[in-house]
């Protein structure tokens, strides 16, 4: 086991934990223990003391005691009063039967151990009742209260060994004329805590250590979630998002794991975000360094043509006119990266303005009509519909689609721009009877520097870059664009962009 592990701490714990509940039990027993053994002797002495402070009378005698103090079955009827036992005490025939002199009393007191001080009977100066002007004192503070009274049961050194008195004050005649006292050594009850405690310090290594024991194989099956996480956690890298930890039960640890796996789940996603993120620029470098290539190749062909050899008028004007040509089409791709740039960024400025839709329409149907390509028809564009957004963006937008549909339409077919209202929003649509776009190149119409047929495109102007521009730009304006198409029937733009608050519908 590593000394620096989780798993030894909380056994350690545990063990010190066991160890503080030991001690407190053992010091809650050891004094329950005193407790109980020490009000078994208070009950025997006090019994006994009240027994002998209690007047000498004829007839059976009390139940005999037992060792314990406590009284023992009845004798039945008893003998007559024994003789001997007179009823005066010290010459005065009111005073209290003395228990020393004979009779039953005498007779049925418990036998002491060897090492019990004798019962001290004695009269109100502290002299014992046998006759003899002797102290016999055996608690000085005991005998005090039980003139006053009182019975008093407390503890005392006596001879150096510690012990409890019990004092009961001798009544006659409704007075007190002595005092009993009795006293019991503690040396048993110190016996037994001894050997208590003896037994707790032999018992409690072994405790603490099955509890170690214990301890450990525990905290290693609770904490084998962790060590599991652990393993898997290792085997999840760059390249293995895919991995998840275990997840079992509903205890804290399953709750563990499924934060966790939560986390994988959003870095995961946040990794192809970004793969996909990386892979769309590098495509984009790659294209736009293509695209740009073929402008500068001619550029660069028809400078050093003029430049290599003495050329007439006409023949620079073509020259520098191929150049402009180039540099038109280099500004455009430049234009168009910088703005899808902007966008990705989050910094496309739009600024939302009314915009009367067909301004916008009409801006691009001006830009569109210089193209080659059929004629194109204006639906539904009333002087009442206004959007929110920037009219030379949505002009822009327009101008692209249109320009896709000459492009890809032949001068017989038809296009035709329509508008209509759909409950909040505007709908328009550019329709054309094209050529139509192959269902498998559907899904990436829109990607950066796509064609469906690159050669074609090419020659006839596209760089790949508008649709994508166009759904750009329709997002910013809090919009959807979406295509359909037939092959060799047409395709169908819809762009859908909301209404200003007010501009009502029509059927």
């Amino acid at each position: 086991m590593n000394l620096s592990s989780a798993r030894l701490r909380l056994t350690l714990w545990n063990v010190a934990v066991m160890a503080v509940v030991l001690l407190f039990v053992v010091t809650a027993l050891r004094y329950t223990l005193e407790a109980r053994l020490v009000a078994d002797i208070d009950s025997r002495i006090s019994n006994f003391a009240k027994f002998l402070a209690e007047p000498d009378t004829d007839g059976p005698p009390p139940r005999p005691f037992d060792d314990r103090g406590r009284p023992g079955p009845g004798p039945g009827p008893g003998p007559e009063r024994p003789p001997g036992i007179g009823p005066g005490v010290l010459g005065r025939e009111d005073g209290p039967p003395n228990p020393f002199r004979g009779g039953w009393r005498r007779r049925h007191l418990p036998r002491r151990p060897n090492d019990e001080l004798p019962p001290a009977i004695l009269d109100t100066r502290g002299f014992l009742l046998n006759g003899e002007e002797t102290k016999g004192i055996i608690d000085q503070r005991g005998f005090d209260r039980a003139l006053g009274g009182r019975v008093s049961i407390r503890s005392a050194s006596i001879k150096g060994i510690n012990a409890r008195v019990c004092s009961v004050p001798i009544r006659r005649g409704g007075r007190i004329v002595g005092v009993v006292q009795i006293a019991r050594s503690l040396t048993a009850v110190q016996a037994e805590i001894r050997h208590l405690l003896r037994t707790v310090l032999i018992i409690s290594p072994f405790a603490l250590l099955v509890a170690g024991l214990c301890g450990a194989f525990l905290t290693g099956r609770a904490l084998r979630p962790v060590r599991e996480f652990s393993a898997a956690a290792t085997r999840i890298g760059a390249n293995n998002l895919g991995s998840r930890l275990p997840v079992t039960g509903h205890d804290e640890f399953a709750q563990l794991a499924t934060t966790f796996n939560g986390t994988l789940d959003r870095l995961q996603e946040s990794f192809e975000r970004l793969e996909e993120s990386l892979e769309q620029q590098r495509r984009l470098t790659a294209d736009a360094s293509h695209e740009l290539r073929t402008p500068l190749t001619v550029i660069k062909a028809h400078a050093s043509l003029a430049l290599s050899t003495k050329r007439t008028a006409a023949q620079y004007v073509e020259t520098l006119t191929a150049i402009d040509q180039a540099a038109d089409i280099m500004s455009r791709i430049v234009q168009d990266l910088l703005l899808l740039a902007q966008a990705d960024a989050g910094q496309l400025t739009v600024q939302h303005d009314l915009v009367l839709l067909n301004e916008a329409a009409g801006m691009a149907l001006d830009a569109a009509s210089a193209l080659e390509g059929p004629d194109i028809a204006s639906v539904g564009f009333d002087d009442d519909i206004r959007v929110p957004g920037d009219v030379h963006l949505l002009a822009r937008v327009f101008t692209n689609i249109l320009s896709n549909a000459k492009r890809h339409t032949p001068i017989s077919g038809d296009i035709t721009l329509r508008a209509s209202i759909e409950s909040e929003n505007v709908l328009v649509t550019v329709s054309d009877t094209g050529e139509g776009i192959p269902a498998e190149a559907l899904p990436h119409i829109g990607e950066r520097f796509y064609r469906v047929d690159n050669a074609r495109s090419r020659s006839r102007g596209g760089t790949g870059l508008g649709l994508a521009i166009c759904k750009t730009i329709i997002a910013a304006h809090g919009g959807e664009l979406s295509i359909s198409s037939t092959p060799g029937v047409g395709t169908h733009v819809n762009v859908r962009l909301p209404l200003i608050s007010g501009t009502t519908s029509r059927p």
